[in-house]
Order: structure tokens, then sequence, then C-alpha cells
């Protein structure tokens, strides 16, 4: 994999992605419905370490879920 920003081959990949706030973490990801509440879709990221740019983002579970949107 290359990073489209610099063209650097120094990818770390599998990096999860957290929120913190003070002494809590929280995990963020891709929102989801389920039956009777809501789920987070945990996601990963590929860090270029040359650069810094994100070069993609991912889950690694499922892809067919009911995802929320922002309706427009």
């Amino acid at each position: 994999m290359k990073c489209p920003n610099c063209g650097s081959e120094n990818i770390e990949q599998g990096i999860s992605t957290v929120s913190e706030a003070g002494f809590v973490i929280y995990r963020t990801g891709l929102e989801y419905n389920t039956r009777f509440s809501s789920k987070v879709s945990k996601t990963y990221s590929d860090l270029c370490l040359d650069c810094g740019e994100i070069v993609r983002t991912y889950i690694k579970g499922k892809t067919d879920r009911n995802w929320c949107k922002d309706e427009k």
C-alpha cells in the first residue's frame, strides 16, 4: 500500500479508533440500528508514518447492517 499524499510505503495498519474524555475512553465508529437499540461498529485506520496521512478507515465486521444516516 502506498500513501496517496507522499508516496511512502511506511504504513502502519489496523490502528483502532477511540475518543478520550479525561480518564474515560470511548470507542467510536459507525453507528447502526439493531432491533431494540443502536450500536457502534469499531473503526480502524491505516496511517502513513512518514507524513501522518490517514490512508484509509474501515471496519472489520459485517457490512450488511441498518446503518444510521443523516436524513437530509
